[in-house]
């Protein structure tokens, strides 16, 4: 299963950064390379999952098609 987490990360780290320069003397200007941080450390933690998934072995593909049903315009001919 794929998940993203770089988006909530960054939009959390842009919350959290502004309420430290609403309630502190840490100002935006000293702090927003955080957000690069943040964001680089989710892409990070991403790559890592995904590179713990196993892969897919071989065998039949779930959308093959069934090559003993007849298909709709196959139907109309031996109809006719």
């Amino acid at each position: 299963m794929r998940r993203r987490i770089v988006g909530p990360v960054a939009l959390i780290t842009i919350g959290v950064l502004g309420l430290l320069d609403e309630f502190t003397r840490l100002d935006w200007d000293k702090t927003w390379p955080l957000i690069l941080i943040a964001i680089g450390t989710a892409l990070f933690v991403q790559r890592a999952a995904r590179a713990g998934e196993p892969t897919p072995r071989g065998g039949p593909s779930p959308a093959a098609p069934d090559s003993n049903r007849e298909t709709d315009s196959e139907k109309k001919v031996n109809r006719e």
